[in-house]
């Protein structure tokens, strides 16, 4: 089923949000921070997979003409609905949403503008600021080569913070991987890198919401696995094979569990052998998960 409201002008932008069982109050107050975008020419494309009647009665009474309500038949998951999403977007930029989170007025102003300022990125992030609180995510590094580096191992980027040139979407390029239950995001962000170049604008755009329940909170073995099948994708893409041994390694390191340290200094070795751009920096975060992974083994 699809409920749409709009004209025949094609928008600059196109809003992207998959919406399930969000509390209705952080519904209304992300859909209200998107309308009240101080950059007007956008579509806003909500997808209902799974939402109370509450909210989708609040979807009924808005009466915007930029909005457009994808309605699932049943539940899919967040990773289908927003390629759903994906088929039918006509802007020129894609901006990620979550449906608990908060845009700040400016922030497709701001991010549209980073992205016009570098022509070769084919995304951005950006970043967010947790809500009741004053801590801004993610945190900073001293250069580019740094933060890409970190990005072996863990996921550096806010994801509702995503912008991306549409064309990479409409071209088939890039979607989300479907297969996986945890860490789409992670895995999105690694496919957008291996089709350019992914920035982070320098802007504060959005007030992150961390709550009980949330799916990156869920801090399970399968969850780190799908991560960790972000990382070696990483690895790979920089001419790097690890499996067997050198992989439980890095997941080993990555997650800080006890290990036997003669195979992390193996793992050590050859990743530093074989690394070449980023060798001094991934160094650098070896040796700082190296030092948690030993400071958490000698603990008693």
């Amino acid at each position: 089923m699809r409920l749409t409201v709009k004209d025949n002008n094609t928008p600059k932008v196109s809003v992207v949000m998959a919406a399930y069982r969000t509390e209705q109050r952080y519904f209304e107050e992300s859909i209200s921070s998107i309308l009240r975008q101080t950059e007007g020419d956008f579509e806003f494309i909500i997808v209902d997979d799974g939402l109370s009647s509450e909210n989708r009665d609040y979807l009924r009474s808005l009466h915007d003409d930029r909005i457009t309500v994808l309605v699932n038949d049943c539940n899919i998951g967040q990773s289908r609905s927003v390629n759903k999403a994906f088929g039918v977007v006509r802007g020129s930029y894609i901006f990620r949403m979550d449906s608990d989170d908060v845009s700040l007025p400016d922030r497709l102003k701001e991010q549209i503008a980073y992205m016009d300022q570098n022509p070769s990125l084919v995304a951005c992030g950006a970043y967010a600021r947790v809500l009741g609180g004053k801590r801004v995510l993610p945190g900073k590094h001293a250069s580019r080569n740094a933060w890409l580096a970190s990005m072996f191992f863990s996921n550096e980027m806010i994801h509702p913070t995503m912008c991306l040139r549409a064309d990479v979407v409409k071209q088939g390029r890039v979607r989300y991987d479907e297969s996986i239950l945890y860490s789409q995001d992670y895995m999105m962000w690694v496919n957008l890198m291996e089709h350019g170049d992914v920035g982070i604008a320098p802007d504060v755009v959005l007030e992150y919401r961390v709550h009980e329940g949330q799916i990156t909170n869920k801090k399970n073995v399968e969850q780190r696995r799908c991560a960790l099948r972000a990382q070696l994708r990483l690895f790979e893409d920089s001419g790097i094979h690890l499996d067997g041994s050198l992989a439980e390694a890095h997941f080993g390191l990555v997650n800080a569990l006890p290990d036997d340290r003669s195979s992390i200094d193996e793992y050590l070795r050859f990743v530093h052998e074989q690394s070449k751009v980023l060798g001094k920096d991934l160094r650098s975060c070896f040796l700082r998960y190296r030092q948690d992974s030993c400071a958490l083994s000698d603990s008693p």
